[in-house]
């Protein structure tokens, strides 16, 4: 959904809404996720989820996998709270496990190689830097149909 323009986010959360209507009678067993571009406390999420029966899977699992909001701004010494990229459920859906994965890379500064004073001299390391594949964190749910 759109990151800037605050019409254009409302109206595309109407959309979507509208869109999943016309493709399926019942809310029982859908499911809708990405990249909302907007966090738990907004009006877009709120309409979400009084929507259709739908609910956020972060709110009604019992098991969180999730210290940290959604988003990195590719910057490993930052976090927030702010969940930007939800996964909306339906009746039909027990959700089981809600994990936000924080994995990240790393890329070597230089080939140089060094002790360090904690560890046996054969160990050796190597200067590297923190990277993610994206300024975004996935987000991924465990879910049953059978209630």
């Amino acid at each position: 959904m759109d990151h800037i323009g605050v019409v254009a986010r409302n109206e595309g959360a109407r959309l979507i809404v509208s869109k999943m209507r016309e493709i399926t009678k019942s809310s029982e067993n859908v499911l809708i996720s990405g990249d909302f571009n907007v966090d738990q406390r907004s009006e877009v999420y709120t309409f979400f989820k009084n929507s259709w029966n739908l609910k956020d899977s972060y709110e009604i699992t019992p098991f969180k996998l999730a210290w940290t909001g959604t988003m990195n701004n590719f910057d490993p010494d930052m976090i927030s709270d702010s969940r930007i990229d939800h996964i909306f459920v339906g009746p039909g859906f027990k959700v089981l496990r809600y994990g936000i994965l924080t994995d990240s890379y790393r890329t070597l500064i230089s080939d140089e190689t060094r002790n360090q004073p904690n560890f046996p001299k054969e160990m050796m390391f190597k200067r590297s830097v923190v990277r993610f594949p994206s300024d975004h964190y996935p987000v991924m749910i465990e879910v049953s149909t059978e209630r």
